[in-house]
């Protein structure tokens, strides 16, 4: 077999084993979704709002001086925390709510 089959092999069973410990857990832990919930509410407002404008902020030097569009993110950024505060929340709550 060339390196690249043995990379695909490894792949493969990385992922099979990643979805057997996911399932694994979901059925051991009854809340398991909740839990999910929690983190990807936290995940999607880090990886879709928050991270994207931070970066660009540093990337484009925008945050020295004030303009309309540095205002624009920091309203994104606002927007993006207040969603994900509210997203986890509501993760958290119907989490409890189920115990």
């Amino acid at each position: 077999m060339n390196k690249n089959g043995d990379k695909r092999s490894i792949r493969l069973l990385t992922r099979i084993a990643l979805l057997i410990s996911v399932a694994v857990t979901a059925c051991i832990f009854p809340y398991f979704e909740s839990l999910m919930a929690v983190v990807g509410s936290i995940c999607v407002v880090l990886a879709s709002f928050l991270l994207p404008c931070c970066c660009y902020l540093k990337i484009s030097g925008t945050y020295r001086k004030w303009s309309f569009e540095l205002v624009g993110i920091i309203w994104i950024i606002i927007f993006g925390t207040v969603a994900g505060v509210v997203g986890t929340y509501a993760s958290i709550s119907d989490l409890v709510g189920k115990m």
